[in-house]
């Protein structure tokens, strides 16, 4: 068997195989990015600041690039992530718009269509990921007071529920979206995670609504005032990601109907630390059979780990490394079609760099330290 496996060793040891799952520079010679979506495996969606605030979107892929759409000037605007499913992606801002409150929306597959739809209150936006345009509203209102929720499309708005709310003082006080983050769980449901509550008893929350039902629990997760990641799988498992007091990396998986069978754990090594910006470096994935986590350290270096069921730590793969920590994407992980992820990252001189790694991270991790003893050993 070993004579076999020698004689195999300019195929197994052969740079190519590495090559396959290198690291690759993305050629965006476009400025002022503010975010990046994978739209294919040769097609990218980049949104860039034309104004500071006013927003671009352009295609850019082997053909070149091409503008392809354009959010008006809108003051105090709030950006949403590019989200790219099933051969579509979209976009939306929320923010001050003709001396009003607006949405808009941007989405595209065969056709780019664009649409605004003009909100009352003070509002905060939540974007949910899916191939179709939608998300939640949540705002304060004035009587009990209470925290209303509400979905909205590019069709319009709809109330999901209510849930109590707190006062500080006289003033009604709603923490900072990139705290919060909304999964669609289907049937008409969602379930928010968010860090918040009365000052100085701030916690993991979770909320669900929507589909005749509106519950909220505390988690018990020790987690940082700091952004959170989540994902959903299709039996009604919550994924959240965030940072603790530590900047460790930690991460907890929660039936959404069972809640109280959940355990936090830091899924990131004793003395490695997060980078912290406003936000969030991490980010978490449902790739169809498995949770896929990934973040960026201070020193720039990328890693990712599938979170299985947490029952113990998590292998910790190593995806690259020089990574501006401080002007991350917000998505640091992407689905593909097939059975692989991709990683995107933009480096400290500015590059767009992506990695394309196959869904099972724990076995490809075994494999390649297999590879490295057996090459070693051939080459001694």
């Amino acid at each position: 068997m070993l004579a076999q496996l020698s004689g195999c060793a300019g195929i197994i040891c052969s740079p190519a195989v590495e090559e396959r799952n290198a690291p690759h520079r993305l050629p965006i010679f476009i400025r002022d990015v503010e975010d990046v979506a994978l739209h294919s495996s040769d097609e990218l969606i980049v949104v860039s600041r034309r104004l500071p605030t006013a927003i671009d979107v352009t295609r850019a892929g082997r053909m070149g690039e091409q503008a392809i759409a354009a959010l008006p000037d809108m003051p105090g605007a709030e950006l949403g992530p590019v989200i790219s499913s099933a051969g579509r992606w979209w976009l939306s801002r929320m923010g001050d718009h003709q001396k009003g409150s607006s949405l808009f929306f941007v989405s595209g597959g065969e056709q780019i269509q664009q649409k605004e739809l003009t909100l009352e209150g003070p509002l905060m936006w939540l974007p949910v990921r899916g191939s179709e345009p939608r998300g939640l509203l949540v705002f304060v209102g004035a009587e009990q007071p209470s925290l209303i929720i509400e979905e909205a499309t590019p069709s319009g708005t709809k109330p999901l529920g209510e849930f109590p709310w707190w006062q500080d003082g006289t003033s009604l006080t709603i923490w900072p979206s990139r705290l919060w983050s909304a999964e669609a769980l289907g049937g008409g449901r969602f379930v928010i995670a968010a860090v918040d509550g009365p000052r100085g008893n701030r916690s993991l929350r979770m909320r669900t609504v929507g589909g005749g039902t509106t519950t909220e629990v505390t988690l018990p997760c020790r987690i940082a005032d700091q952004p959170i990641a989540t994902a959903v799988d299709g039996k009604g498992r919550l994924a959240i990601v965030g940072l603790s007091e530590k900047k460790e990396v930690v991460a907890m998986i929660v039936d959404v109907d069972r809640p109280g069978t959940a355990d936090c754990r830091a899924i990131s090594p004793p003395d490695e630390v997060s980078a912290l910006v406003w936000i969030a470096t991490h980010t978490v994935v449902w790739t169809g059979d498995r949770f896929i986590a990934a973040w960026i350290r201070d020193d720039g270096g990328v890693r990712a780990c599938d979170l299985r069921e947490l029952r113990t730590a998590p292998l910790i793969v190593d995806i690259g490394e020089d990574a501006d920590a401080g002007r991350p994407l917000r998505q640091l992980v992407q689905k593909n079609a097939d059975d692989t992820v991709t990683f995107l990252w933009r480096d400290r001189s500015g590059n767009f760099i992506t990695r394309e790694m196959p869904n099972d991270l724990n076995a490809y991790a075994l494999m390649t330290e297999i590879r490295r003893l057996f090459c070693a050993a051939l080459g001694s």
